[in-house]
């Protein structure tokens, strides 16, 4: 440029004037399918919380390339957990109440009100209505399975092998780290706490909210994707949902349980279960929910040896077949601690497990 040369600094709207009408229009267009391209906020996946290290970790399937980062949601404070959690009843200062409601003709999950329990198939929709006297306060619901007797208190709660593989149908287009959850909720606003690794109950929290017009309480569905009876996972274990009423910092305000049983019959074991408690009371006994095979005397325990030769496609296959009855063996040993034969079993199968690692 020469001194001759008039020099023009040019700001943005004055390029604006020089463009036409047309070309202006295109570079708007082209702008706004680029934001929305960058900023997808409809992908995002529930949040996990990695309750180790108490941080927070959010699992998104899309990341803005500028560098601006998503609106994080208010993420409640997890307190540091008990190695046992108290699950009696504590209705606290706003009367927190829990509600279940089956609809009539509804066989895939019942409720008894004799043994506050739930009877339900697994992968099924459960709505619970919470209830507290203070709604317009900030508030979530925690709920943490747990197992009801007292010698499991400290066992965590989680999905048996079968279940937690990622071939799982309830496993699919999912994060792998909700795979050892037994309890589901299907708030998109739900965070998922604990973890396997570190041994810290499983448990999921949901913001409360404030109640919908004409009504006093919220409904949260939730459902269970594992059965009592699986060998491998709650192996007929009695368990219990534990939901605690909390503020942003974690406080607890109330305290509800309720006794669940996966089952494949809901109907029918509820009925039975309630005859039982109705033959017992009769009888003066207290009634014990009892839901595991008793393995305490090695008279009524089957030691004998039993020959298992099958053909299995896949070595994969073949190792998740060993891994289940290794553990199942496992538990059988912890049960009967003075049992030789069982601890051989175990030790054999451990060993023929790592020969085909």
């Amino acid at each position: 440029m020469t001194e001759d040369t008039p020099s023009f600094i040019l700001t943005a709207s004055q390029e604006l004037q020089l463009l036409s009408d047309q070309e202006v229009g295109s570079m708007l267009h082209l702008f706004a399918e680029q934001t929305e391209d960058q900023y997808n906020y409809s992908a995002i996946d529930n949040t996990l919380v990695d309750d180790s290290s108490h941080s927070k970790i959010f699992i998104e399937k899309f990341e803005p390339e500028s560098g601006v980062p998503f609106p994080s949601p208010e993420l409640p404070i997890a307190p540091a957990q008990p190695s046992i959690i108290i699950n009696e009843d504590y209705p606290g200062p706003y009367d927190f109440e829990i509600s279940l409601k089956p609809q009539a003709g509804n066989n895939t999950w019942v409720y008894s009100e004799k043994l506050n329990k739930i009877y339900t198939l697994i992968s099924q929709s459960i709505p619970i209505d919470f209830k507290w006297k203070a709604p317009m306060e900030s508030m979530y619901v925690r709920a943490t399975p747990l197992y009801s007797a007292l010698q499991y208190a400290q066992t965590m709660v989680k999905r048996c092998l079968l279940h937690c593989s990622p071939l799982e149908p309830s496993n699919l287009n999912i994060p792998n780290g909700l795979y050892d959850h037994v309890l589901r909720c299907q708030d998109s606003n739900a965070y998922y706490y604990g973890s396997v690794e570190a041994n810290t109950f499983l448990n999921v929290i949901v913001p409360l909210g404030q109640p919908q017009v004409g009504t006093e309480f919220v409904r949260v569905m939730y459902s269970f994707v594992c059965n009592n009876s699986c060998p491998s996972g709650m192996n007929r274990k009695a368990l219990e949902v534990v939901f605690t009423l909390e503020d942003q910092d974690g406080k607890v305000f109330g305290r509800k349980k309720v006794h669940v049983r996966v089952c494949s019959c809901p109907k029918r074991d509820k009925e039975k279960e309630e005859k039982d408690y109705v033959k017992h009371s009769l009888k003066g006994k207290k009634f014990v929910r009892s839901e595991k095979k008793q393995y305490s005397s090695n008279s009524s325990l089957d030691t004998k040896k039993y020959d298992l030769n099958v053909n299995i496609c896949g070595k994969e296959n073949q190792k998740f077949g060993v891994r289940m009855i290794h553990q199942m063996i496992t538990i059988q040993s912890l049960e009967n601690s003075s049992n030789a034969e069982l601890k051989l079993n175990k030790e054999y199968l451990r060993a023929y497990l790592k020969s085909l690692d």
